[in-house]
């Protein structure tokens, strides 16, 4: 990393308040290039330092260290990145050194910068609580959808459209839950009628063919999840992220804010070290997903980033530096 630091922040499980005896120690800088590197383009826009265990997992002993230049920083809040949010409202305390007053210029605008396009946060949700979104009721669901698309392709076409048919799938499994007629936003705004099965999705202009790998795909994923007797460490980490992720979605949404460490900090780590149940945990994510879908509907945040005002504070910011450090240059022969 080359340049001024204006943020270093403690990030990871001791921001979070979910600590463990195994935690290693995450930190995030962010930092702004030196005057001559900026006006020559060496920008390096991320880089990694710390005491990684590439042999293995990281222990308490370890640090990881992630830096980003103020430009790549600035893409993660704009493109909606829980990263990006989570640096941004990092509180004093968890600042390893005084931040400077960019940041502080940045904090103090944080409204300007806040927006409701959170695609990434719903993105991880999904991703990382699969273990409980799908057990035996899906699985039946899913079967059920297979049986009847195997049948339409025989007569019709594994490659014809799955649009015809919707209603019919919808209808042969009977619960809106697990698979419904849905809309989908896409990042350019644009709005995407799918069949929605459990936690995954099937544009209604795809294929049948594509439909029945889905189906069963989440057939076999829920038949998998039933035969665990137990989970991974790394499996009940994942499921704590999906819990935090989705509050702070929420809270983001509502106020327009983080907090930190997390107010359900307790519970996710009591998720985190595998101390609930999976039934337990499958039952919050669901009143969370509800509470993200009306958090959504009522939200003040402004629906997409404004990306002019994201350039120009990196522009503001980089003025500053050179303007500063080519003070009184004499660019005489």
């Amino acid at each position: 990393m080359t340049g001024n630091i204006i943020a270093k922040i403690t990030h990871g499980s001791r921001l979070f308040g979910t600590t463990t005896e195994k935690s290693d120690v995450d930190i995030k800088t962010v930092f702004v290039p030196g005057a001559r590197d900026i006006l020559l383009g060496r920008i390096s826009t991320s880089n990694r330092d710390g005491t990684s265990n590439v042999m293995g997992k990281n222990t308490s002993d370890d640090t990881d260290q992630d830096n980003h230049d103020l430009i790549k920083f600035m893409r993660l809040v704009e493109a909606g990145s829980p990263e990006g949010f989570e640096l941004l409202f990092a509180p004093d305390h968890a600042h390893l050194v005084p931040p400077s007053s960019t940041w502080r210029t940045l904090q103090a605008r944080s409204n300007e910068f806040i927006h409701a396009d959170l695609v990434p946060f719903e993105r991880l949700i999904r991703k990382t609580s699969t273990i409980v979104q799908v057990g035996e009721v899906e699985e039946d669901a899913a079967r059920k959808i297979c049986t009847l698309l195997y049948k339409l392709m025989e007569g019709t076409g594994r490659k014809k459209s799955v649009s015809p048919h919707i209603d019919d799938i919808v209808a042969a499994v009977g619960d809106p839950k697990i698979v419904r007629r849905d809309v989908r936003e896409g990042r350019d705004g644009t709005s995407h009628d799918v069949l929605a099965i459990a936690h995954k999705a099937v544009p209604v202009d795809e294929s049948i063919g594509f439909a029945f790998k889905l189906a069963n795909s989440i057939a076999t994923e829920a038949a998998a999840n039933q035969a665990r007797k137990t989970l991974a460490p790394e499996q009940w980490k994942h499921l704590s992220l999906a819990v935090r992720l989705s509050s702070e979605m929420i809270e983001l949404l509502q106020t327009g804010m983080l907090t930190f460490p997390r107010p359900e900090r307790e519970f996710l780590y009591e998720v985190k070290v595998g101390n609930v149940s999976m039934e337990n945990v499958k039952d919050r994510l669901d009143l969370l997903a509800a509470r993200i879908a009306d958090a959504k509907q009522a939200t003040s945040l402004p629906l997409l980033p404004n990306k002019e005002t994201f350039e120009n504070f990196v522009v503001e910011a980089h003025f500053d530096v050179v303007a500063e450090e080519f003070k009184g240059f004499d660019r005489s022969p």
